[in-house]
């Protein structure tokens, strides 16, 4: 969703639930430098499944952190903001072979039999996608009420931003893979969200939102296990999915040890339904076409990194699976002071930085 058509010296801003994580990307010889990049947390109810909640309050916390972080140094007021993918009411649909321009025409007056709302309650994108069929196209429709992108826009305007760039946040991350002749999927495992996305030859193919989360994994252990949320947080990370433990657990009035098994058997049925929800999507691609098979899997946000997750994907999928490294796609003029762990967390908003050279 392009608000102006010029191209700006922009950079990216991923604004979710708990964060905000800000990336600023400059060329040198035709290599990346990181100008710039920084986080903070937002407050809990600012923002609820993606929807603003409290603009007055989001204003000054994001005013705050900006400060904290020294995002004066950024030499741009132009922002790629990403929109919540489980607002984005995405699928594809049959049109007939159009030009462009004939074809969003045509749109105007099909999306409402595909989205639960008017369409002057909308704002709406589409990428064409070719057809099996003769003079058919598929069309992957991308629509976000009005109301939750003017609020954003609301937002980034009264702290003196100026948004040129609204996207889905798959759509970032889609810029960060190698373009491929196979079909890939990307799994973006965030705090509070999972985000799917299909792509084939570098355009997106399929979108979709689940609440699966890193905090639906921390708080299953948490009540699994007995423990605070913190301590089972900091077990899913120094252990994941590897090995056995051993619990100590302190109060005021005695110590508790327990003997367990793996984190694996505590997260046995969150990682059954992520299983699940993967198969489904394979199964869909299978079902359109017997040559749309999903060669390779691509995991992302900061649930990616869950020890061993990696491998259970690939295990019980038998597709190849990795950790998507926004690097590999990055030519680098100089290395940032930054480690693979924090790359892959700020995976959505060095894509959306990327989009100002991609254009």
């Amino acid at each position: 969703m392009e608000f102006f058509s010029l191209k700006f010296n922009t950079f990216g801003l991923d604004l979710s639930d708990f964060s905000a994580k800000i990336v600023k990307l400059e060329k040198k010889n035709g290599k990346y430098i990181f100008s710039f990049f920084g986080n903070f947390k937002i407050e809990k109810g600012l923002i609820a499944q993606g929807v603003i909640k409290d603009e007055e309050n989001l204003i000054k916390n994001l005013e705050k952190g900006l400060k904290e972080i020294k995002a004066n140094k950024i030499n741009t007021k132009y922002v790629v903001l990403c929109l919540p993918e489980e607002k984005n009411l995405s699928q594809i649909i049959e049109m007939p072979d159009l030009p462009k321009e004939d074809l969003e025409k045509a749109l105007l007056f099909e999306i409402e039999n595909y989205v639960p709302f008017s369409v002057g309650e909308i704002y709406f994108d589409f990428i064409k996608l070719p057809s099996e069929k003769e003079k058919k196209c598929n069309v992957l429709i991308s629509a976000y009420e009005r109301k939750i992108v003017d609020s954003y826009f609301r937002v980034l305007k009264k702290i003196n931003l100026e948004p040129v760039v609204f996207e889905p946040e798959i759509l970032s991350l889609g810029r960060l893979i190698p373009v491929s002749n196979d079909f890939v999927l990307i799994i973006d495992l965030g705090e509070t969200k999972t985000n799917f996305g299909v792509f084939f030859k570098g355009l997106l193919r399929f979108s979709s939102s689940s609440p699966f989360s890193s905090s639906l994994l921390t708080e299953t252990i948490s009540k699994e296990l007995g423990l605070p949320f913190e301590e089972a947080e900091k077990l899913k990370r120094t252990l994941g999915l590897e090995e056995s433990i051993l619990l100590k657990y302190e109060t005021k009035e005695s110590i508790f040890k327990k003997e367990r098994g793996k984190i694996f058997d505590a997260l046995v049925v969150c990682l059954s339904d992520l299983l699940d929800q993967i198969k489904r999507i394979l199964s869909y691609f299978e079902s359109l076409n017997p040559n749309f098979k999903i060669k390779k899997i691509f995991l992302s946000g900061g649930g990616a990194l869950l020890k061993g997750l990696k491998e259970f994907i690939q295990l019980q999928t038998e597709i190849e699976t990795e950790i998507l490294n926004p690097l590999l796609v990055l030519p680098l003029f100089k290395e940032p002071k930054i480690s693979f762990e924090e790359i892959v967390k700020y995976s959505c908003a060095i894509g959306l930085a990327k989009r100002e050279f991609s254009l």
